[in-house]
């Protein structure tokens, strides 16, 4: 006795064979990814909107970087404003800043784009995502490094292990995403709704 099962791909229009059971397609599925697909792109937007902005301020407003320094110097830091500008001066300059902002902007549009193209279920679209995510993963994730080298030189530990922390968090949160976008290329009844291409499943005993 022996079980095997062999996948067809296409349609001619005649009626499967005997013994061969078509998998019905989940459109859901892909859609569903799709829509979480694209809110994660557009927050990664607002992400890489923020750093582009700081990649051209010469300086922060004295209020924002208070504000920032707040919690640290209350956990026994003793972060002063003019140590914060030197650490924005060495993170602008060094091209963390344009770095990371550049990487998740190119990445976030191409996941903002593969999942448009999910949605309306071409498989392609799930591959354009997973591109998008990389480039956000390898580009966010070094920025972030630098960023945490100018925090090493110019403030204190808590923020310095911070940013750290920060790195290591956007390129676990981005390989999510991209393990996300493989899901409809991974799922049978998924990639059967994609490209309006059938999947026949031929299983015998």
């Amino acid at each position: 006795m022996s079980d095997f099962k062999m996948i067809l791909k296409g349609d001619d229009g005649r009626s499967p064979p005997a013994g061969i059971s078509m998998i019905r397609p989940d459109e859901k599925g892909p859609k569903t990814v799709a829509v979480f697909l694209l809110f994660g792109g557009l927050l990664l937007v607002l992400f890489a909107y923020e750093d582009l902005v700081n990649s051209q301020h010469e300086d922060i407003s004295d209020e924002e970087v208070l504000a920032i320094i707040e919690t640290p110097n209350s956990q026994g830091d003793n972060i002063t404003v003019a140590e914060f500008q030197l650490f924005h001066d060495e993170a602008r300059d060094s091209g963390a800043y344009s770095l990371r902002g550049y990487s998740l902007a190119i990445g976030s549009l191409l996941i903002i784009f593969g999942a448009i193209a999910l949605f309306k279920l071409y498989s392609w679209g799930a591959k354009v995502a997973i591109f998008g995510a990389a480039i956000c993963a390898i580009g966010g994730f070094q920025g972030t490094l630098m960023i945490k080298d100018a925090a090493d030189i110019h403030l204190g530990a808590t923020m310095s292990n911070a940013y750290e922390f920060t790195s290591y968090l956007c390129g676990i949160c981005l390989t999510l995403c991209g393990l996300i976008a493989l899901l409809p290329l991974l799922n049978a009844s998924a990639r059967a709704a994609l490209d309006q291409k059938p999947i026949l499943i031929h299983e015998e005993e």
